[in-house]
């Protein structure tokens, strides 16, 4: 294991686990690799667990990029648009198509993406490098259209992510912060989504510094 993944090991995180038809918070204790990897949430924020394979594309990201402090608006929303096109699938598909993400969206700006229209849509809809999912599509432009609101307030992404307070420590802890994207117009972003953006760009559980 690498020196960033040592340094993270072990953390308690919360996840659930489905027990009949009833779902239930269980404390598990695992390494931050698996609980990064392994979790995804849907927007009605129900609490899932994927089972991943840490491939070594996942492990070079991880070893790379995975915690490292990101503070840019731009980057930080192409970050939160790969949490949304995670959900549902694995991190290795995502990794394999980011740079067809990177090139067909995340390199416009974001007022750009904020304009796109149906007919943006269904071009990239035609473009089989992408994920080709509507309903992600349209989040992401949505997204970009509350960044371009969170601006109004005199912040950016980055910004608002990083002076939120209280400083989310769990997947519970989130509830707040959610509640906040939310009511900015952020969407498909549930508690386990947030944390893990969280955790990707260093705001909590500190990354390599």
């Amino acid at each position: 294991m690498s020196s960033a993944a040592s340094r993270t090991a072990g953390v308690f995180i919360k996840t659930t686990l489905q027990r009949g038809t009833k779902w239930a918070p269980t404390a598990v204790k695992v390494s931050m690799t698996l609980s990064h990897f392994e979790q995804d949430t849907d927007q009605d924020n129900q609490q899932q667990s994927l089972t991943r394979h840490m491939t070594p594309l996942v492990q070079e990201y991880f070893d790379t990029e995975w915690g490292r402090p990101v503070t840019t608006e731009k980057e930080m929303f192409e970050l939160l648009g790969l949490e949304v096109f995670v959900v549902g699938l694995s991190w290795n598909l995502i990794l394999q198509k980011r740079e067809a993400l990177r090139r067909a969206i995340f390199s416009n700006s974001i007022e750009t993406i904020a304009a796109w229209d149906e007919t943006d849509v269904e071009a990239l809809l035609i473009d089989a490098s992408i994920i080709r999912n509507r309903r992600k599509i349209n989040a992401v432009i949505t997204n970009a259209r509350a960044c371009l609101a969170l601006r109004e307030e005199g912040t950016d992404l980055a910004e608002f992510l990083w002076s939120f307070e209280p400083t989310p420590q769990s997947v519970d802890g989130t509830k707040e912060l959610v509640a906040a994207l939310k009511e900015r117009g952020f969407t498909m972003l549930g508690p386990v989504t947030v944390f893990a953006l969280l955790q990707c760009t260093g705001i909590v559980h500190g990354g390599p510094s």
